[in-house]
C-alpha cells in the first residue's frame, strides 16, 4: 500500500494521465498516447512552451518540426535508437502534440527503421496481430515504451517548470 501511495504522490505533480501503448485500432500502427494536464496554462502559452521544448530537445529543430497550427498543434519527426535485445537501431518517429487550454495530448507513432523504412510493428507483432513473446521482441517493445514515457515526462517537466529568471 505504501508503494502504491508513493507512486501516486510521485506522479501527480507531472499531471500525466491516460497513457496507452500498443497497436492503434484505426491506424494499425504501434502508438503511444498520453495526456498532460497543465491547468495553469492557456493554449497559446502551452504552444510557445512546446516549441521551446522541441528546440531544446531535438537537434536541428527547424528540420524536425514538420508542421504546426498555432495554437492547437505541433507535429515533428525525430530519430532515436531503440534496443531490440540484440542491436540498437535508428528509428524515425512522428510526434503529434494536440494543444488546448489546460492540456495537451501527445501521440507518438509511425515508428519506422531509419533509413530503410522497416516498420517496428512487423518486429513486435506477428501477421495475425498477436504480440511476439521472445526475449528480443519483448525487450524491443519495452524499450520503445520506456523511451516514449521518458520523452513525455521530459515535456511534462518542461511545461510545469517556472522559466522566469
Amino acid at each position: 500500500m505504501k508503494k502504491l501511495f508513493c507512486f501516486f504522490i510521485l506522479t501527480l505533480p507531472f499531471g500525466v494521465f491516460g497513457q496507452t501503448f500498443g497497436i492503434n485500432s484505426e491506424t494499425k500502427r504501434l502508438t503511444y498516447e498520453d495526456i498532460i494536464k497543465v491547468d495553469s496554462l492557456k493554449a497559446d502559452e502551452i504552444y510557445t512552451k512546446v516549441k521551446e521544448w522541441a528546440i531544446l530537445t531535438f537537434k536541428n529543430s527547424e528540420k524536425v518540426i514538420v508542421g504546426d497550427n498555432k495554437p492547437s498543434l505541433v507535429k515533428a519527426n525525430f530519430v532515436t535508437q531503440y534496443f531490440n535485445g540484440a542491436v540498437k537501431t535508428d528509428f524515425l518517429n512522428t510526434i503529434t502534440i494536440k494543444i488546448r487550454d489546460g492540456a495537451i495530448k501527445i501521440i507518438i507513432d509511425d515508428i519506422t527503421a531509419y533509413p530503410n523504412g522497416y516498420d517496428f510493428e512487423a518486429f513486435i507483432y506477428k501477421k495475425d496481430g498477436t504480440q511476439r513473446t521472445g526475449g528480443n521482441y519483448v525487450k524491443g517493445y519495452n524499450d520503445v515504451e520506456s523511451q516514449c514515457k521518458s520523452l513525455v515526462s521530459n515535456l511534462s517537466k518542461f511545461l510545469t517548470t517556472d522559466d522566469s529568471w
